[in-house]
């Protein structure tokens, strides 16, 4: 089953515009790297997706999937 594969690290953050309820899946990735000595960590964001809450997950795991 995918479920859980598949949403592993993805994060969900919720909020309302014009009476609304949106969603935003995302995934953090950190990353050390050492330069010349000098240890810099790095974080980046993957921005998945931005829709409304109805069909959010389902959509979600599809595209996922396909990645």
């Amino acid at each position: 089953m995918c479920v859980r594969r598949c949403l592993e690290g993805v994060r969900v953050y919720k909020f309302r515009f014009n009476r609304q309820e949106y969603l935003i899946a995302y995934q953090l990735l950190h990353a050390n790297v050492d330069v010349n000595k000098l240890n810099i960590n790095i974080l980046s964001i993957d921005f998945y997706q931005v829709g409304l809450h109805e069909n959010f997950y389902s959509s979600l795991k599809r595209y996922l999937r396909k990645e």
